[in-house]
């Protein structure tokens, strides 16, 4: 009885031990995925680009905030400059979210083809359930 009790405990402490283990392998696994500096060695791509376009829509909003109306009606080839930047800016944005979409992605498997689906409800292009 006394050696099935030990061998009961060795048994126990093996499993601590292997739950240990685990537990510190998880705690890394997460201090890994929520660590910005390891993620931007492993992918500095999608983080780079994440910044500019944090930094040009922070940019946009400052432009935006501080522009004084205009005394005077500009010409019309003043106005197509702008047009042009308008559309610029739709498409910066429209890239961007894509990109952020597939960086989310990565870290949410489906994350994208529900973001489209979305998307798509969104524009009428499915009828609602």
């Amino acid at each position: 009885m006394g050696q099935r009790a030990e061998q009961i405990e060795k048994e126990i402490e093996q499993e601590r031990g292997e739950l240990d283990r685990n537990l510190k392998e998880l705690e890394h696994r997460v201090r890994d995925a929520t660590d910005w500096r390891a993620q931007f060695q492993k992918r500095p791509g999608p983080l780079l680009g994440a910044a500019f376009a944090a930094g040009f829509t922070l940019a946009l909003m400052a432009d935006g905030r501080r522009r004084r109306p205009r005394r005077y009606a500009a010409p019309p080839s003043a106005q197509a400059p702008n047009e042009t930047w308008q559309v610029l800016k739709t498409v910066l944005l429209g890239v961007l979210a894509n990109r952020v979409a597939g960086v989310v992605d990565d870290f949410i498997p489906g994350f994208h083809s529900r973001y489209r689906y979305a998307e798509e409800k969104a524009r009428g292009s499915i009828a609602a359930l």
